[in-house]
């Protein structure tokens, strides 16, 4: 595991770093927040084992002033790299430590340790986008759940909204997130169920497929070539004048 102290590296950024006053503000909100910092990197260190990495990954931790934020906002920027993962934080909503900030934050993390599973099985990118972040939130919902710290998350509430709008697909193609995150992550948990195996076996079997949409589908057909359709229809029906609910009843069972 990696240190505490080791590996917190915070850094204060400013639009402007000439500005006295704006970079006393970056070092006050840096180290007001920096439970947050902690609290992110412990819980990076803690579900890495879940994914079978081999080590935690390497972590780099940094807040960044921006001009004319409302107060209270709370702002979060994180990515993964081959072994590693970087949190930004911006915002003074940071400076106090609450339960919804621990929620964000440990979900979070355990988002982009599941990136960081995509990249030891040479995924970089090379999914289709929805693929590529529906099986981090569904990996990371995984972990999560199987700790019992699930509650509240996943249950389908920011997807309803997108298909009370228009189609899975056309959503995704705009670069609608709950499209791309929770329909996709809905989709992935749904195959996964329906081949009564985990998200990550589900997930290395579409790496070992090739990690394209067909390879996920064909995947959804060994459960049932219905499923398939119904995870089809899912993604490129607009359902928009039909209960959300009941859609994601469906997907689940595979009668769409």
């Amino acid at each position: 595991m990696i240190g505490v102290c080791a590996a917190l590296m915070l850094f204060a950024s400013v639009s402007d770093a000439s500005n006295d006053a704006s970079a006393a503000a970056a070092r006050e909100s840096l180290e007001e927040a920096s439970w947050a910092f902690a609290y992110w990197q412990g819980q990076v260190e803690a579900v890495s084992p879940a994914f079978a990495l081999p080590r935690a990954p390497k972590i780099s931790l940094r807040f960044k002033q921006r001009a004319h934020e409302p107060a209270g906002a709370m702002t979060l920027f994180a990515y993964a790299d081959p072994g590693a993962v970087t949190l930004e934080l911006s915002g003074s909503g940071w400076e106090r430590r609450t339960a919804h900030g621990e929620t964000i934050l440990a979900r979070n993390a355990a988002h982009e340790v599941a990136h960081v599973l995509q990249y030891r099985h040479g995924e970089a990118h090379r999914a289709p986008r929805w693929l590529h972040e529906g099986f981090a939130d569904a990996l990371a919902h995984e972990v999560m759940a199987d700790e019992g710290r699930a509650e509240g998350w996943g249950g389908g509430e920011r997807c309803a909204r997108v298909l009370r709008r228009a189609s899975v697909r056309s959503a995704q193609n705009g670069g609608d997130e709950a499209a791309l995150y929770d329909c996709g992550s809905l989709a992935i948990r749904a195959v996964a169920d329906a081949r009564e195996e985990s998200v990550q076996d589900l997930y290395a079997a579409f790496a070992e497929n090739g990690l394209t949409e067909e390879a996920f589908l064909a995947l959804a057909a060994e459960a049932s070539p219905r499923f398939r359709r119904s995870v089809e229809a899912f993604l490129r029906t607009d359902y928009s004048l039909a209960d959300p609910l009941w859609v994601l009843r469906e997907l689940r069972a595979g009668r769409l």
